[in-house]
């Protein structure tokens, strides 16, 4: 690390952002400077937010806040770092050592188990109808079956959207929340205890062998709804939601229950730099998962040309009611017009 006489500002040389590149692994980072990690299947969640994961190929994902990244990236969300301190403390020229050592030599403490407890559902729903069908734009036949189903409901404390995965005795396993404010930053969290191998479904009406995968239940939702509005016969298909773009449990779950599956189309969201995007975790999971599932299925993509298919919705929503307003506002023309030059009856009086 130098230091900058002039202004006092942190810098790095040529040999420090190569070292901290190659230190560029999360969970080595997270591991080496004693975050409390626990296992659960192949991935490691911060005990302290339990959204917070760690995969074994150097990443992280903090689902309810949607950030994601390599070490460099969790330094500077989670601890608050500038660029220049994160690449110091990588190449170990700041205050700590560098994180060392193969991720299998640190012991880590055993996975807690917390008991799954649904939320309270509230007294009506109008308040996630509302939000779903009006703000998101999402069917609202689509929204009232999920209801029916016990998928969706509305929390009595915040009135959250909840968002719920169920096993094969209709047992509830896995549920996601959602705030549905929208003047305030949005707040997403799965429920204390949940198993995420059990992903929300928008089940197939013709058990379909096509599986469409999405990173959230609204953008599934959203999904089916463009199907529907376009006369799209991909409303047919499986939906599911693999609650985040990293983890591929909810998936491997789906395909051993659904054996009739045969199609994997992997509809992750657009994590481009257009968007706003430092890292495409979308680009990044996409490859991912067909790597891990082309030897035993056809696989396929539909990604969004917006950032996700809950943006392609409301945008082809804002579209259809400009052209609405356009059409009324010609045919109220045609209208005036007609009224201005209707031709009156010629009197035969003299």
């Amino acid at each position: 690390m130098s230091v900058s006489g002039r202004t006092g500002e942190i810098y790095y040389t040529d040999e420090e952002l190569i070292k901290a590149k190659q230190n560029n692994n999360a969970l080595k980072y997270a591991l080496s400077r004693g975050y409390h990690l626990q296992k659960i299947g192949n991935e490691y969640h911060l005990k302290e937010h339990d959204s917070m994961v760690f995969t074994l190929d150097g990443k992280w994902h903090w689902n309810s806040k949607d950030l994601h990244g390599h070490a460099l990236d969790f330094i500077q969300a989670y601890e608050n770092c500038d660029y220049k301190e994160a690449i110091c403390l990588l190449a170990g020229t700041l205050n700590m050592p560098a994180p060392v050592g193969p991720v299998k030599d640190i012991p880590l403490a055993p996975a807690e188990k917390k008991e799954f407890v649904l939320p309270e559902r509230a007294d009506n729903f109008k308040i996630i109808f509302a939000y779903l069908i009006k703000e998101r734009g999402i069917d609202e036949g689509l929204v009232k079956h999920l209801v029916v189903e016990r998928k969706l409901y509305q929390s009595k404390a915040y009135n959250n959207v909840v968002m719920v995965g169920f096993d094969d005795h209709n047992t509830a396993r896995y549920a996601s929340l959602r705030s549905t404010n929208s003047y305030k930053k949005i707040f997403k969290i799965d429920v204390p205890g949940s198993d995420k191998s059990y992903p929300f479904i928008i089940d197939s009406k013709t058990s379909s062998n096509t599986v469409r995968v999405f990173e959230s239940p609204i953008e599934a939702m959203s999904y089916w709804t463009l199907c529907k509005e376009t006369g799209s016969s991909f409303t047919q298909d499986y939906m599911i939601s693999k609650g985040g773009s990293a983890t591929f449990v909810p998936l491997d779950r789906f395909l051993n229950d659904h054996p009739e599956v045969k199609n994997i189309i992997l509809c992750l969201n657009n994590d481009s730099k257009e968007f706003g995007h430092i890292i495409n975790a979308g680009l990044n999971a996409t490859e991912n998962l067909s790597k891990r599932y082309q030897d035993k299925y056809n696989i396929g993509t539909h990604i969004p040309h917006l950032n996700d298919w809950n943006d392609v919705l409301k945008n082809y929503r804002h579209n259809l009611e400009s052209k609405m307003s356009e059409l009324t506002a010609k045919m109220q023309g045609l209208d005036r017009a007609k009224a201005i030059f209707k031709p009156r009856k010629m009197s035969m009086e003299r």
